[in-house]
């Protein structure tokens, strides 16, 4: 007889997997091996279908409460990426008002897309599913 996983187990997997797929690929697009990139390559793809998937069978399989604590992990999430977005602003936006002062202070940061944002895409992914164990852990 099979024993399924429960809905907290399924839904922390769910997402932590998902984030871990992103934060690798990140990481590898990050080192320059060209063998390493077409392998890679499939990552994004499964991680977007689990995605996917995770929030299709969330909806249909959980109680109140867990889509409460689902939604109340999302939100925690963005809560905290606005708060550190924010202070990152504030830091590029002291970095060039010190460039106007000193101009043989650089006042600018080069940032490569392709690896900052499945790295913000897998940090969110593991934190959901963090936060949403912990509430249904607590019962809140």
């Amino acid at each position: 007889m099979k024993k399924g996983l429960s809905l907290v187990t399924s839904t922390f997997l769910t997402y932590v997997i998902n984030g871990v797929g992103w934060l690798i690929f990140a990481v590898a697009q990050m080192m320059d091996v060209s063998i390493l990139s077409l392998c890679i390559a499939i990552l994004p793809p499964i991680c977007i279908i689990m995605s996917a998937k995770a929030e299709r069978s969330s909806k249909e399989s959980s109680d109140e409460m867990s889509q409460h604590n689902l939604m109340r992990a999302k939100t925690m999430c963005v809560d905290s990426f606005r708060l550190i977005a924010s202070a990152i602003l504030v830091v590029l936006v002291f970095m060039s008002l010190l460039h106007t002062l000193v101009p043989a202070f650089k006042g600018s940061i080069e940032v490569d897309l392709i690896v900052i944002i499945p790295l913000l895409l897998g940090i969110a992914q593991i934190v959901i599913g963090i936060l949403f164990a912990k509430y249904e852990k607590d019962g809140e």
